[in-house]
């Protein structure tokens, strides 16, 4: 058995634009933390 992606599970229990919607505002909030957490471990080191 093997396991669903989190891709493949949401395009089993919804479909149509909101879906859609949903997936890239959860995929450009992700990468925002990660710039986020990026940008303020550089200026934590180097101040």
């Amino acid at each position: 058995m093997r396991t669903q992606s989190p891709a493949e599970i949401l395009e089993r229990y919804c479909s149509g634009s909101y879906c859609r919607m949903l997936t890239f505002m959860t995929i450009g909030l992700a990468s925002f933390l990660l710039i986020l957490t990026l940008v303020s471990s550089v200026l934590a080191l180097s101040l």
